[in-house]
């Protein structure tokens, strides 16, 4: 990503996650039953600065199967077999 810290997901112990993509913020939901999901939803969908990942990042959460601690103290989310990963560092516990 170029501008890491503009692309984001909150995981809330009640199932729901919030998060940024860019110039776009997202709400939806995740799962840890059978894998790990993610389901988002952008809150309003702004047409983003030229060369946003906004939609990328988007599509990657959605398509997430598998996630747990990178082994460094952030998450690796993954899609099925490992072929794509996100990558975030630990920002601390949600407000």
């Amino acid at each position: 990503m170029p501008d890491p810290d503009k692309y984001t997901i909150v995981f809330y112990d009640d199932g729901t996650t919030t998060g940024q993509a860019d110039c776009n913020t997202f709400s939806g939901t995740y799962s840890q039953a059978n894998g790990f999901t993610i389901s988002v939803t952008p809150d309003v969908m702004a047409a983003c600065d030229q060369g946003s990942m906004d939609q990328q990042f988007l599509n990657l959460l959605d398509d997430v199967a598998a996630g747990g601690p990178d082994g460094a103290g952030g998450l690796m989310l993954q899609t099925a077999g490992g072929a794509q990963k996100l990558l975030f560092s630990n920002g601390g516990a949600a407000q």
